[in-house]
């Protein structure tokens, strides 16, 4: 007799763990697995170009080994998912613990009508408290609180968290695997080519899970340099679907709160140098208001105590994130110049693509006509128009001479990325 349909059973799972480098940390992943209330057919570590023990301690800890040499999460996930057979795969970091109902509940809202879901992460508890995972638990509580919860309710999420997640296997398929085809965040990338091929995601708030997080700001900021040129990046690929309503609240949005209130709030300070503290008015009531519901939002996740000792690193962080978000999408979007690797903890070299000859000529092309058309206006050059001239050819000859930052070779097998960015 033929199986019954996957909603009429249980459905089963494997887990994948792809891991570089986490000896101390990788057996108690495993074991955080092995301990599930739903219990996974399989579960799988992918040690990838690891100089220590990791392959080892997850063999101890319960999992099956596989070793190879990618130098790529997506590829390492594909290497796993080709040897499973279940319905689902849930796949989580090799720094990152479960709850012991997780997948429980990831399974849950799949057999609710959902082909993927992520849990909620939280930094790990025996970390030490510093400023940076301070910040983290904040950033992590207003997004189980809020953030993915609204994604979720209109049905476009930004991203499927990369720690942990949980697919039907054969949407993954179905679209060609996870895509070893973009530079970075090929989670984000995922959780877009689903959602454009009609598949249906979700959030799972009480899917609990715990990961290792920056302890420093240099790797902090390394991290969110390579979110925010993710972010950029998902953007140039699917321009299509911006014109989905809910996907454009939901960028509109995020770009508004990014661009137009960091804006605002530069205006108004520049106002109120100039005329006074009476143009700060708008600050001073907006401000209290969105402190207040951000911090009612974090202390109901984290508890008032912890809130408030979380909070001004929180907002330290918010300032840098914000202009990293800034400066990386005008890098991306107008300089195109392309981040296709990242530090992080794991010491690996920054790497920025070059901008191109041809848009670095129509650049200065048009900031020498903006200065042309600017500077004549300037009380000092008023009725001289040849400095005017002079002035906007040498703002030319600057932006033409300039050397672009970040000339990095590229590892051997990366695809260029100006195709990454043309791919679906």
């Amino acid at each position: 007799m033929d199986s019954p349909p996957a909603l009429e059973r249980e459905l089963s799972v494997a887990v994948l763990i792809p891991a570089h480098n986490e000896a101390g940390i990788v057996g108690g992943v495993v074991r955080s697995v092995l301990r599930q209330t739903h219990r996974p057919a399989a579960v799988i570590v992918i040690a990838d170009s690891c100089t220590d023990t990791t392959a080892q301690e997850a063999a101890a800890a319960g999992a099956r080994v596989i070793v190879t040499s990618h130098a790529s999460k997506a590829a390492n996930l594909n290497e796993g998912l080709a040897l499973i057979t279940t319905d689902l795969v849930v796949g989580i970091d090799g720094d990152t613990e479960l709850a012991a109902d997780a997948i429980e509940h990831m399974v849950a809202t799949i057999a609710a009508g959902y082909d993927g879901t992520c849990g909620a992460v939280l930094p790990h508890p025996s970390q030490p408290r510093t400023a940076t995972v301070r910040a983290r638990s904040i950033e992590y509580a207003l997004a189980r609180r809020l953030n993915r919860p609204a994604q979720s309710a209109l049905g476009r999420l930004q991203v499927l968290s990369g720690a942990v997640f949980c697919y039907r296997v054969d949407a993954v398929r179905a679209i060609g695997g996870f895509p070893v085809d973009v530079p970075i965040g090929e989670d984000g990338e995922l959780t877009w080519r689903l959602q454009g091929a009609g598949y249906k995601l979700g959030f799972t708030r009480a899917a609990a899970a715990w990961t290792t997080e920056p302890e420093t700001w240099g790797v902090y900021l390394a991290q969110v340099r390579r979110w925010a040129a993710s972010s950029a990046q998902i953007l140039a690929r699917h321009p299509r679907q911006l014109l989905h309503p809910a996907r454009a609240l939901i960028v509109g949005a995020w770009l508004f709160d990014l661009l137009g209130v960091s804006a605002s709030f530069a205006l108004a300070l520049m106002l109120g140098i100039v005329n006074g503290p009476g143009a700060l008015a708008g600050i001073s009531v907006i401000t209290p208001i969105v402190a207040a519901t951000s911090f009612a939002l974090a202390a109901a996740e984290l508890g008032v105590r912890q809130a408030l000792t979380c909070t001004p690193a929180a907002i330290l962080a918010a300032l840098l994130v914000r202009w990293v978000y800034i400066w990386a999408l005008f890098r991306e979007l107008v300089l195109g110049m392309h981040l296709v690797a990242w530090t992080g903890r794991q010491g690996r070299r920054a790497q920025l693509t070059p901008m191109t000859d041809r848009r670095r000529w129509t650049l200065t092309l048009l900031l020498g006509v903006t200065a042309a058309a600017a500077v004549p206006s300037l009380p000092w050059l008023a009725g001289a128009p040849l400095a005017a001239a002079a002035l906007a050819l040498i703002v030319m000859a600057a932006c033409a001479s300039q050397r672009t930052r970040g000339r990095h070779s590229l590892t051997a097998g990366q695809v260029p990325v100006e195709a990454l960015l043309e791919a679906r």
